[in-house]
């Protein structure tokens, strides 16, 4: 079964070794997508759309296979959502081993933070009032 980024939660998405994108090690990369500012239905209590996962994981990839040219910052826009998406230093990087069965797992030296910013007149997409 398929693991899905859930919203205001860290998390780590596992990035399998891919040589054709310069990634010879598995890795983990600690990630957390939040929402601000916004209440929805259960649309988006469910987490972000599998097309937002998908970008999120494409930038992990893309990331790790050049991690000194790729940029801190990142904007994706999809067609209900805005991702808005920051590179930092993870701290975990010291303190946790992970493992993939007996394979041992790298965690990333740069975590990532994104927010979930759905686009107006998406389905269920309600602004909270202050």
């Amino acid at each position: 079964m398929a693991h899905y980024l859930s919203l205001n939660r860290a998390d780590f998405l596992f990035v399998p070794a891919q040589e054709q994108f310069g990634i010879s090690e598995p890795h983990a990369v600690q990630v957390m997508i939040y929402s601000t500012g916004f209440r929805s239905s259960s649309y988006l209590n469910k987490g972000p759309s599998s097309n937002s996962q998908v970008a999120v994981e494409n930038i992990m990839i893309a990331h790790l296979s050049q991690a000194c040219n790729f940029p801190k910052r990142v904007i994706l826009e999809g067609t209900t959502y805005i991702l808005h998406g920051e590179r930092l230093p993870c701290e975990l990087v010291k303190e946790l081993v992970l493992k993939h069965g007996e394979e041992s797992v790298k965690i990333a030296d740069d975590k990532w933070i994104f927010e979930f910013v759905p686009k107006k007149g998406s389905l269920g997409m309600k602004k909270l009032e202050a």
